[in-house]
């Protein structure tokens, strides 16, 4: 990931934070720059200015778990799954608190109902003049569709993960594209980012304020007499849960991290270097406790994700290591790289992991 990326999504999750809208771009029509607008600060003004310089059409997109607690099911003939194209359901209204729904103080009502945790499906009607989008469940990395970047973005900005989508047009009618849509964007004081922006960003920092891993266990598990600790992390992105078997790390030196996974699935399409199908620690224990060192053991999951494997174990490995506070590695079985390289884990100036590709 890119400085320059991490800092289009920070901007962007930014000014969603403040009720400020943002400019996506890519997703399944490449050609297309989608207006977002995080959903609980939908107010008129801003749904106003969405409806002046857009289709009109206005979408919500939010996770497909909400949409069937709010029993919002998709409409038949959409695309396949993963395949980027919209999971449209029927529009709804809300069922209280609006005139006839179509103007931006009553769209505005609605989709801020929408993005409300206690709504219920009948506080909402249907047919109406919002409609929502069935976002894939793990997000951008699942399927790399503007609906899902957009609802990502809520997330990272710390917001309900219901967003405001709508396709800039030009007053002539044709889409917003180029030098008009970098003049809008100016003219408007507007963040731009890409899908694809988001996605490296959650490859590396997940979605959630407290980065892609989480430690599961309150504190490291002893397994042998001076031993090393076995640690668990929870993967936000993936919903895998990821061991690291550690020895002593010493200040200022540069450890060395074996890289394993949990499941043959995994290890066939990463590359040479890992070691597969590794469920029984105790073969590294020794060779950890006297050397010091990592051995990290990556799992997968039944999900279809729509980013490579190599590149989310990439990211998995950079996440974990930030976690147990290791600025620089030795990693031997790099996913898709050599079998042993040195990788820079964190950016000394900020604090946050970032990746530097593994030479060649």
């Amino acid at each position: 990931m890119t400085v320059g990326q991490r800092t289009r999504v920070v901007r962007a999750s930014e000014s969603l934070a403040a009720g400020r809208p943002v400019i996506m771009i890519g997703g399944c029509a490449p050609e297309t720059a989608e207006v977002v607008i995080a959903g609980e600060h939908a107010d008129p003004d801003c749904v106003a200015w969405a409806i002046r310089y857009t289709s009109g059409f206005l979408c919500a997109p939010m996770k497909a778990r909400r949409a069937d607690r709010l029993n919002l099911p998709a409409l038949k003939g959409d695309g396949p799954p993963g395949s980027g194209a919209p999971a449209y359901a029927v529009g709804v209204d809300a069922a209280h608190g609006i005139g006839t729904g179509i103007s931006a103080v009553d769209r505005a009502h609605t989709i801020r109902v929408l993005a409300a945790p206690g709504t219920r499906p009948d506080d909402l009607t249907r047919p109406g003049h919002v409609v929502p989008v069935r976002a894939a469940d793990r997000g951008v990395l699942q399927c790399r569709g503007t609906a899902e970047a957009a609802v990502d973005l809520c997330a990272i900005a710390g917001l309900a993960s219901v967003a405001i989508t709508a396709t800039l047009t030009s007053d002539a009618g044709n889409l917003l594209q180029g030098t008009e849509l970098a003049a809008f964007a100016d003219e408007h004081h507007v963040e731009m980012v890409t899908v694809d922006d988001l996605a490296d960003y959650v490859v590396h920092h997940g979605t959630g304020g407290g980065g892609r891993v989480c430690r599961l266990t309150e504190q490291s598990v002893r397994i042998s007499v001076n031993g090393p600790f076995l640690i668990d992390f929870l993967d936000d992105v993936t919903g895998a849960i990821h061991s690291a078997l550690t020895g002593p790390l010493e200040p200022g030196r540069t450890p060395t991290v074996h890289v394993t996974t949990a499941c043959a699935r995994w290890g066939s399409g990463l590359g040479t270097g890992l070691r597969s199908g590794h469920d029984d620690i105790a073969r590294d224990v020794g060779p950890v406790t006297d050397h010091g060192g990592i051995v990290l053991t990556l799992r997968d999951t039944a999900e279809h994700f729509a980013t490579e494997k190599s590149e989310l174990a990439r990211g998995a490995i950079l996440a974990v290591l930030s976690r147990l506070g290791v600025e620089r590695a030795r990693v031997v079985g790099w996913p898709d790289g050599p079998d042993c390289t040195t990788i820079q884990v964190m950016d000394r100036s900020s604090g946050t992991p970032f990746s530097l590709e593994a030479p060649a």
